[in-house]
């Protein structure tokens, strides 16, 4: 039985010494956040990184989105999240949710800033309406296509 001990502590010995040179090699050379894979690109020394994740992209944008969702939907301005994804001078699209208990889900937004104040001009889970949109001639890049409801056909703009 002691002849048997020295082997069985060799075989554990060596599985785990195996188990972490395999861990080693598969974790210890892949980048493991978002900060390392910055940092082993070929970024220029002086870059500094302008996105937080903790600061919206458009952060005075976005509350006055909320005011402006708050008063089409008679929503608490807290219930409402707003995720900004283009924003071309004065002409906005994104993202919006509303607490669950109030609408589940949510849906696209293009909204446009008149006279400092923004305004949605369309929202939902559907396609852009074409006649929505065209009096405010938002940026073919924020809106390649409308719905043109007059000949029920997909316009490319």
């Amino acid at each position: 039985m002691l002849k048997k001990l020295p082997a069985f502590l060799i075989i554990i010995l060596v599985v785990f010494t195996g188990g972490f040179i395999f861990s080693r090699y598969w974790y210890g050379g892949k980048p493991t956040s978002k900060d390392e894979i910055i940092r082993e690109s070929s970024l220029p020394e002086n870059y500094e990184s302008t996105e937080s994740s903790q600061t919206p992209a458009y952060p005075d944008t976005s509350e006055l989105l909320k005011k402006a969702f708050s008063a089409k939907y008679s929503v608490s301005e807290e219930d409402i999240r707003i995720k900004i994804s283009s924003q071309i001078g004065i002409y906005a699209a994104g993202t919006v949710s509303f607490d669950p208990a109030y609408q589940p889900g949510g849906g696209w937004f293009l909204a446009v800033n008149d006279n400092d104040t923004w305004k949605i001009v369309a929202d939902g889970n559907g396609i852009v309406v074409c006649s929505l949109i065209e009096p405010y001639d938002f940026p073919t890049d924020m809106v390649p296509q409308c719905f043109d409801d007059q000949t029920k056909e997909l316009i490319t703009r």
